[in-house]
């Protein structure tokens, strides 16, 4: 005859799931810090959905021309289109956060979520030092870009970057911070690879 568990035992394991499951549910702002960013001189303002640092106004062009497109060819709120008055920082918003909407809408994970951190880099020089510096175990070639979900944080050099490069990173953000509990690695992969090549279909 297989024995049961006694009521205790089960309880004391109902506990301990219990725990585990709401730690695996904090939000991010329960544990994020500030990211490791490689003490450059940073500006920082802030989107609808993102906060962007940059170090001057000419990485702010650059990052828009970068993101070279017009959001009313992602088919969202007319509230992201984009007129002729519209200074740089309007413009970078406005792509900025049309590029967010539309990979929650890719994803069908549409919900409010924690602002996503853009850390951008002059080039890859500097990227790759702060990877080097920060995340690396030993020193060795650093992504085109990637994202820490500890930070919260999108980390792109402006001599490398598109919009299905960021939005891809952009996705990383979004699943963790949608699932009560994080996909594996390689699930989270697959969909920020079907988001970057969907991204204007």
């Amino acid at each position: 005859m297989n024995a049961r568990p006694g009521r205790a035992a089960f309880q004391t394991g109902f506990r301990t799931l219990f725990l585990f499951a709401a730690l695996a549910c904090l939000p991010a702002e329960a544990y994020s810090q500030a990211p490791p960013d490689g003490g450059y001189a940073w500006q920082t303002y802030s989107t609808l959905h993102c906060v962007i640092k940059y170090q001057d106004e000419a990485d702010l062009e650059r990052f828009n021309d970068a993101l070279n497109f017009n959001p009313t060819l992602l088919g969202l709120s007319p509230q992201f289109n984009i007129s002729e008055s519209d200074d740089v920082t309007t413009r970078l918003s406005k792509k900025v956060d049309s590029l967010f909407e539309r990979t929650q809408v890719l994803l069908d994970m549409r919900r409010n979520m924690p602002q996503v951190v853009l850390l951008v880099y002059k080039d890859y020089v500097q990227v790759q030092s702060v990877f080097n510096t920060y995340f690396a175990n030993t020193p060795g070639t650093a992504p085109r870009s990637w994202y820490v979900f500890e930070y919260r944080s999108v980390y792109i050099n402006l001599s490398d970057l598109f919009p299905g490069m960021l939005a891809h990173e952009m996705a990383h953000h979004i699943i963790d911070h949608y699932l009560q509990v994080r996909p594996a690695a390689g699930s989270a992969e697959m969909l920020a690879v079907f988001v970057e090549k969907n991204l204007f279909d």
